[in-house]
């Protein structure tokens, strides 16, 4: 039987990851709370007086700035706060609506000085600034990151792929093999659609923010693709919880 063991959400795009233990998912939309905000680089290309989802190209984000794998948070839905912590750094509480400033200077000094700073914090309303246009929930094995571990010799962190569901159970890479097929996650029904193609930000230790495990490399030479995990979209949406049975339709 498959079962879910862990569901993650990331209010900040590329500023952590917490742990929930269920979510209500909506027909077409993505995993609630997730990705709501953005930090805007200098120059980026996002029109908050026309907000619409824009390519990561416009954020600061964990491929080239990866201190930021390191950070945690916690999000107060209901004060809309959200708790940000990282080894280099103090903790802090804040609204991102109502105190973007104190975001942004909280973030800066883990930025190198050659990349573009950060300059405002981006927001889509009813939508979220994940990676892909497409509103997906991602989904991994964790039979699959067990696979990438022995390749690697050591135990590779859920946090480093920002996955949202992860699900035992399964054979290595099983989800491959639902893409183009339905799956219902409690009682919610997604559609799987496409491999997730991996970045250089998932070598990075989430715990320092430090490379130490070239897990591309690892893909490509084992695998012949650097791909883990997959996206499905909401097509008839339901509650998701710890524990909740996953099958094949």
């Amino acid at each position: 039987m498959v079962r879910v063991t862990h569901i993650w959400r990331h209010p900040v795009k590329a500023l952590g990851c917490e742990a929930v233990e269920r979510a209500t998912l909506t027909t077409g939309r993505t995993m609630p709370f997730d990705r709501v905000w953005a930090i805007l680089q200098q120059g980026g290309a996002f029109d908050p007086a026309a907000p619409a989802w824009t390519s990561k190209k416009a954020f600061n984000q964990g491929a080239k700035t990866q201190a930021f794998m390191a950070i945690r948070c916690a999000f107060d839905e209901t004060a809309n706060r959200i708790t940000l912590t990282h080894p280099e750094r103090p903790d802090i509480t804040l609204d991102p609506d109502a105190e973007p400033q104190a975001l942004l200077d909280w973030i800066t000094p883990l930025v190198p000085a050659e990349q573009p700073q950060p300059a405002g914090i981006a927001k889509l309303e009813g939508n979220s600034l994940t990676d892909q246009e497409a509103p997906y929930i991602s989904i991994i094995a964790n039979a699959s990151l067990a696979a990438l571990s022995d390749m690697a010799g050591r135990p590779l962190e859920q946090e480093r792929f920002r996955a949202n569901i992860w699900l035992d159970g399964l054979a290595p890479w099983e989800e491959f093999d639902w893409i183009g097929q339905d799956i219902r996650i409690g009682t919610a029904t997604l559609r799987v659609e496409a491999r997730i193609g991996r970045c250089i930000a998932t070598t990075a230790n989430p715990a320092t923010g430090i490379p130490d495990v070239d897990t591309l490399a690892l893909l490509r030479k084992n695998c012949g693709h650097r791909d883990l995990g997959v996206f499905a979209r909401v097509i008839d949406g339901g509650t998701v919880a710890l524990n909740d049975t996953m099958e094949v339709l």
